[in-house]
């Protein structure tokens, strides 16, 4: 199953985006670009909450403070925007922790959605 489409399951139907025909879409994403290490989200032009959705996979184990690169999800996402963090077997990212890190930045509703070779975790910002 595609991570898109496990997103669109996982996720309550008034959250995903509607299409003729049924279901949701998901929108591609482009890579994102590396800023300098004492430059963030301000200095792109996201000083106030700016999204409704965000997901990421296969990253946040790599990130140099997954703390802070919670809470600045957390800081430009609207009320009631969602965020997804996905991983493979690859990963190396234990389940253990992971619901816990997204209340600890101020996400309510956090839950696990678990596959065989997959997981993602699921939080809204109130």
């Amino acid at each position: 199953m595609s991570w898109c489409r496990m997103w669109r399951r996982a996720l309550p139907p008034k959250l995903v985006q509607g299409r003729p025909g049924g279901g949701g879409q998901c929108v591609g994403a482009r890579r994102p670009r590396e800023l300098p290490p004492d430059r963030g989200g301000e200095a792109r032009g996201w000083s106030k909450p700016s999204f409704d959705k965000t997901l990421a996979i296969n990253s946040m184990q790599a990130w140099p403070d997954a703390r802070a690169g919670l809470r600045e999800i957390w800081r430009v996402l609207k009320h009631g925007g969602i965020v997804v963090l996905g991983f493979t077997v690859n990963s190396g990212q234990p389940k253990v922790g992971v619901v816990e890190s997204l209340a600890a930045a101020g996400f309510a509703q956090a839950q696990i959605v678990d596959r065989s070779k997959l997981f993602c975790a699921i939080a809204a910002k109130p």
